[in-house]
């Protein structure tokens, strides 16, 4: 079984526990209140693409989304209202050896996890996150440790820069 594998398999595991569940609902609001005052007082943003961002998933964690913050991370962890798919996302710097990838951006959007429990949830994500990208004019990332699963992201557009992963993983990019 491949990392892939182990982490959809974890994920459905969590996003079926019942304490999940409890967890995400409670704690849902306490963090959008904690990312409101974020961007109210400019606490840790370094530009309107961080507070732009922040604004979108605010968005989503009151509408669509459950939201946890990942702090070792620094990521978001959306679980859908329906509890049928989780999508882990960040806004970083790129890191100095994909820097030559990402010419004139300071910030990207990596696509760090994405998992659906139903048929057609992974595609409603996508559009999630490729509607983020269009709206904060940046390019989006991710690792795709399968061929199948790069061939999956190829269909939305992202190019596949081969594989320039630690372990093997395809560089996928779309700008």
């Amino acid at each position: 079984m491949n990392i892939t594998e182990k982490s959809h398999k974890q994920v459905l595991e969590m996003i079926n526990d019942d304490g999940y569940r409890k967890d995400v609902i409670t704690n849902t609001p306490k963090y959008v209140k904690k990312f409101e005052k974020v961007i109210q007082i400019d606490d840790g943003l370094n530009s309107e693409k961080d507070k732009a961002f922040l604004n979108a998933i605010l968005i989503e964690a009151r509408s669509n989304y459950y939201m946890f913050f990942n702090e070792n991370e620094q990521a978001f962890i959306l679980t859908k209202r329906n509890f049928k798919g989780v999508m882990i996302i960040g806004h970083y710097t790129p890191v100095e050896k994909l820097k030559e990838f990402f010419k004139g951006y300071e910030k990207v959007i990596e696509l760090i996890h994405i998992h659906s429990a139903q048929k057609g949830e992974g595609h409603k994500m996508m559009k999630n996150i490729l509607k983020l990208k269009k709206e904060l004019k940046i390019p989006i990332v991710l690792w795709a440790e399968t061929d199948d699963n790069a061939h999956y992201f190829e269909k939305y557009g992202f190019r596949n820069y081969g594989r320039l992963g630690d372990i093997g993983e395809h560089l996928m990019i779309l700008h």
